[in-house]
């Protein structure tokens, strides 16, 4: 597991350092920057908050016009010196501190983790972990988000022991749950803390997904059986 995940006292979002040259007026964007991007440029940062820059350049795409996008990248000096991808964060970044948007990023909280009661920050969850427990109330710290969603499973889990997983996780979810549950974004998005609390605590017990299709043959299988036996 890499570093980043075992932090609870540092941040996971450093400031992106931007590069000299980003003007947030700059005329090749300006062409066709509007109103509404400016709009969905503080909705983004409103709704991601200190990772916001991870997601600004895909909202900025979603509500731009291709041509313009492509007259943009063929034209603006920028883009050749980065990949356009990352000159349109960097823009977005520029032109965030310009409208002064920086000012909806919360003051950092130091929170207690719900499952192993240490004090973590908010900001040190790293992104990946955000997406898939959502970006609403931060109430775990990274490592124990990465303990359940990154560990590969039980290799060694017995037949009974798989078929009480997902009774138990079926019955947590009230649907059966896919093979990919707990490594989707958004998967443990909207529920009550006590679902959360409750889906981490299973995840760090699941079988691997090799065992279960060495003992059942597919997870649908495993699936019908824990149903019909539980």
């Amino acid at each position: 597991m890499s570093s980043i995940y075992g932090r609870r006292m540092a941040s996971a979002y450093p400031k992106p350092a931007l590069p000299a040259g980003i003007d947030p007026n700059g005329p090749y964007v300006m062409q066709w920057w509007t109103p509404a991007h400016d709009q969905w440029l503080r909705e983004t940062i409103e709704k991601y908050q200190s990772p916001w820059f991870w997601h600004v350049s895909d909202a900025l795409i979603a509500i731009t016009p291709e041509n313009a996008l492509a007259n943009w990248r063929a034209s603006d000096p920028i883009c050749k010196r980065w990949a356009w991808q990352n000159a349109l964060m960097y823009f977005a970044v520029a032109r965030a501190e310009h409208l002064g948007l920086s000012a909806l990023i919360r003051p950092v909280a130091t929170k207690k983790c719900l499952i192993c009661e240490q004090s973590f920050l908010e900001n040190s969850i790293p992104e990946p972990l955000l997406a898939t427990v959502g970006f609403g109330e931060i109430e775990f710290c990274s490592p124990c988000l990465a303990e359940s969603f990154f560990n590969r499973g039980n290799f060694g889990a017995t037949a009974d022991e798989i078929k009480t997983y997902l009774r138990d996780l079926t019955v947590a979810l009230g649907y059966p749950p896919p093979s990919a549950f707990g490594t989707r974004r958004g998967d443990l998005e909207n529920m009550p803390t006590w679902q959360r609390l409750v889906v981490l605590d299973l995840l760090r017990r699941k079988p691997a997904l090799q065992r279960v299709r060495e003992l059942f043959g597919t997870w649908k299988n495993a699936l019908l059986e824990s149903a019909s036996s539980g």
